[in-house]
């Protein structure tokens, strides 16, 4: 379960901010065929050229939405926890289970 930890990928600023602005998604199918080009700073470049940027750019962006879905969890689990003792404190105060 990946809370904190992001593998940060170390890849070119230049080809971050291509990949950013195509997607995870377009980028992931590029990469499944890695003949077809996409534009870079105004080129042509086959995605099987910048393999070793992308793949670790994937990586982080798969760790951020693991990360993101896992506090999800963490935040409906607290959120059921709460309701759950508010629901015991209603019945204790409906039946008179309090303390003298």
């Amino acid at each position: 379960m990946r809370l904190y930890e992001v593998r940060r990928a170390k890849i070119n600023p230049g080809f971050r901010k291509t990949f950013e602005q195509y997607g995870m998604v377009v980028m992931q199918n590029l990469m499944a065929n890695q003949d077809h080009a996409f534009l870079h700073e105004g080129g042509r470049i086959n995605a099987g050229i910048v393999v070793n940027d992308l793949l670790p750019w994937l990586t982080e962006q798969h760790d951020l939405v693991e990360r993101r879905e896992n506090w999800m969890m963490v935040m409906e689990i607290a959120i059921v926890i709460l309701v759950a003792a508010e629901l015991c404190f209603s019945m204790a105060n409906f039946f008179g289970w309090h303390s003298h």
